[in-house]
């Protein structure tokens, strides 16, 4: 629960780290949107209400939700597996703010608040003592590693250009990659060479960042950086001089801006790029009325492995981010509190609230003591919605594939963990393979159910035969 003595006493701390993550927010937001088939808009709604109940609510200090890649491309597979789309939901005219039906936006609305409830119901009934057993780490690292792979074939139609089917039923994955290989010549160049020169410009920054860390102290590995090199930087530390120090490129930032502005003067929308286009000015309003044509037996499954994914990736950031500074986190409380939050935020144009664990270190190593470093954070993203949408129009959607693309590569970096399972535990190798497999070949609900029940068989046979 916030607690008003310390918002009080870190009020500047907590100004400063909510400031400094905002320039990640706001376009990262509006990319994991696409993901979900949704118009950039509603990653920001997402960023907004949901941010603020969940930091009221919620028991760690540094957990920051949101948007999250793998949370919006299921919800986005969900709502085009009932709505019965003829094409993929990433693909260029699907995305299209202009093309999005009310029918689909609704539906992504009833699975979110379906997850929420579910969130709390899975709270009242006591489900965080088995987590663990469920939900062991071999499973969520097989379950990312595949995910990846989801997440980035989503959105090669809006870096090539391509119109992609949506492929259904086994082995569709699969089948999605050999349509792109056969009709890759196909490809929109223009599009696909903005798309390609953003991902560069993201990695350039990022190695220039990486200089900088290498040969200039860095504090904590966050976001400040001294400007003398790291010998004499010891060397006045302890002395106790304090060092000039100057912030990180945002990466994401300025390559969202900077391509925007190229669409901008140069009129590459002529040339066939599709851009965000008119973003809607002003706040997230209410509405209920989807509420009222809501089918929830047909669309229980789905907001289940919504809800249990949702659950498990917030709750483990918070672990991660507490053992750092012996925080103590309340498992149920923050059930509780991303239900809640999903669940409100529906009835305001909001998706499924999670953790986002970039969001989280960024703001944890930029000095955050409270939550409410996520409400000034949520405070700059309701600014934007009132004032700055104008500045999105040329923004193109080639762009924020490519900010998808290159978040991809924390997750497929899962990978590594096959070596250290061969090494240390073949249960375990078998059972990352496994998840990895079903969740490529078939689906990803397929893929963490049978996680999910041969993990349960190792615990059993761990318990009588061990």
């Amino acid at each position: 629960m916030l607690s008003l003595t310390r918002v009080k006493q870190y009020w500047k701390e907590d100004l400063v780290a909510g400031l400094s993550i905002s320039g990640l927010v706001i376009p990262q937001s509006m990319a994991y949107a696409l993901l979900a088939g949704l118009p950039p808009v509603y990653g920001l709604y997402t960023s907004l209400v949901p941010v603020i109940l969940y930091s009221l609510f919620c028991s760690s200090q540094y957990t920051i939700t949101g948007t999250f890649a793998l949370t919006s491309l299921l919800l986005g597979k969900a709502v085009q597996s009932h709505i019965g789309e003829e094409t993929m939901i990433s693909s260029l005219m699907a995305t299209a703010s202009s093309n999005v039906s009310q029918e689909y936006i609704n539906l992504a609305m009833q699975i979110s608040f379906l997850a929420g409830m579910i969130q709390i119901g899975l709270g009242l009934i006591g489900v965080t003592r088995f987590t663990d057993t469920l939900l062991p780490h071999p499973l969520l690292s097989g379950f990312a590693c595949a995910s990846a792979l989801h997440i980035g074939s989503s959105q090669m139609g809006n870096l090539l250009g391509l119109d992609i089917p949506h492929f259904k039923g086994y082995l569709a994955l699969p089948r999605q990659w050999m349509h792109i290989a056969t009709h890759i010549q196909e490809t929109h160049l223009a599009t696909a060479a903005l798309g390609i020169g953003s991902i560069l410009l993201i990695c350039a920054i990022r190695l220039l960042n990486k200089y900088v860390q290498r040969y200039y102290d860095v504090v904590d590995g966050g976001q400040m950086a001294s400007v003398l090199p790291i010998e004499s930087t010891a060397l006045l530390r302890e002395r106790r001089v304090r060092t000039f120090r100057f912030p990180k490129i945002p990466d994401i930032l300025v390559t969202i801006g900077s391509v925007t502005l190229l669409v901008h003067l140069f009129h590459l929308e002529d040339l066939g790029i599709i851009i965000t286009g008119h973003i809607p000015g002003g706040l997230p309003s209410f509405s209920a009325g989807w509420i009222f044509t809501m089918d929830f037996k047909d669309l229980f499954p789905s907001a289940l492995v919504l809800a249990i994914v949702g659950y498990v990736i917030t709750i483990s950031i918070g672990k991660l981010l507490a053992s750092r500074v012996e925080e103590t986190i309340v498992e149920t409380r923050e059930l509780y509190s991303l239900g809640f939050s999903s669940v409100v935020g529906a009835f305001f144009q909001s998706y499924l609230n999670t953790g986002s664990l970039t969001r989280s270190l960024i703001i944890s190593s930029a000095g955050a003591k409270t939550p409410a470093a996520s409400l000034w954070s949520a405070a700059v993203v309701g600014l934007v919605l009132v004032c700055l949408t104008p500045l999105f129009y040329h923004t193109p959607l080639v762009v924020l594939a490519a900010v998808i693309l290159v978040a991809c590569t924390g997750l497929l970096k899962e990978a590594k963990e096959v070596r250290r399972y061969w090494e240390r535990s073949k249960v375990k190798l078998c059972l990352w393979i496994l998840t990895f497999l079903t969740v490529v070949l078939v689906n990803v609900e397929i893929g963490l159910l049978s996680g999910m029940v041969m993990a349960l068989v190792m615990t059993v046979y761990d318990y009588f035969f061990s």
